[in-house]
């Protein structure tokens, strides 16, 4: 009789994170893991990890090695941040600030083991302040949102810097009286510029109302035409800004006595009587002579 037919099936393949693949997919999956493990380490042969071996094999040699908690480490690095207290005189934020050396030293300390979470810090770090900090840092113990501590603490930091450069003095590293003074400076000029541009406004709302008002009185200090305003007239007795001494029409000089219609002041000078002429009639045309009267 014909032997009987036998038919194999394929398994069920898996999810690539499954912990039970399939025998097909064990050993690619194994050559990957291991692999990965292999690519991150820079002195492979310094860790005695064998290339060969299989991948949880690696892992749990390098966690031997690496991930020991030791309870010695982990109670000194905990000291260490009992013992980081703020001095009055020193800084609280920024680079080389109380607050980045107490999360470093809680960076340093979990590393070890410790597990200090946000809400455990919090305390530690409000505990670090002196007691000239006790209004500010009291309430403050039932905040569990540890950004909003860390903003209240150096917000009262740059309201201290600044109260001090007001008063004359100098924080041990200047770095918060110099970046309050920044911002006192920069207020300072802010507001005298908005001062500045409300009075050109006023100025410029004044010359356009009123174009001639600077000119009708004997006090005029001259034209309001922009593009007059780099002429000033030599004449001793106007020196006004607005024209030159040929176009004067004060005592002494060039159209002394000749007012324009717009003029509405005292008109003191008199008109110098340089010119006199006469017209001649001559057989053939007309005949203008003049002469000069000194």
């Amino acid at each position: 009789p014909p032997p009987p037919h036998i038919s194999i099936s394929q398994p069920a393949s898996t999810a690539l994170n499954s912990s039970t693949p399939n025998e097909l997919e064990y050993d690619l999956r194994e050559s990957a893991a291991c692999s990965s493990i292999i690519i991150n380490i820079t002195d492979l042969f310094g860790t005695g990890i064998n290339p060969t071996a299989k991948s949880h094999v690696l892992w749990v040699l390098l966690k031997a090695q690496y991930r020991r908690v030791s309870e010695r480490a982990k109670n000194m690095r905990e000291n260490k941040i009992a013992n980081c207290v703020f001095k009055d005189s020193g800084k609280v934020a920024g680079e080389n600030g109380h607050i980045e050396e107490m999360q470093s030293l809680r960076r340093s300390a979990n590393e070890a083991g410790a597990k200090i979470n946000d809400s455990r810090f919090i305390t530690k770090l409000l505990d670090s302040f002196p007691k000239s900090w006790d209004s500010v840092v009291s309430p403050m113990y039932e905040e569990k949102d540890l950004n909003k501590v860390i903003m209240s603490l150096t917000g009262h930091a740059e309201r201290i810097a600044i109260c001090e450069v007001r008063e004359g003095k100098t924080r041990g590293d200047g770095a918060d009286s110099v970046k309050a003074l920044t911002a006192m400076e920069t207020s300072t000029t802010i507001e005298a510029l908005e001062a500045r541009i409300v009075a050109l406004q006023a100025e410029v709302r004044s010359s356009r109302s009123s174009p001639n008002s600077t000119n009708r009185g004997g006090s005029s200090r001259g034209s309001t035409n922009p593009d007059k305003q780099h002429l000033r007239c030599a004449n001793p007795l106007c020196g006004k800004v607005g024209h030159l001494i040929l176009d004067c029409f004060e005592t002494g000089e060039g159209k002394a006595g000749i007012y324009p219609p717009w003029w509405r002041g005292k008109h003191t000078a008199k008109p110098i009587a340089a010119n006199t002429a006469s017209v001649i009639d001559f057989p053939g045309g007309h005949y203008a002579l003049s002469a000069f009267i000194d």
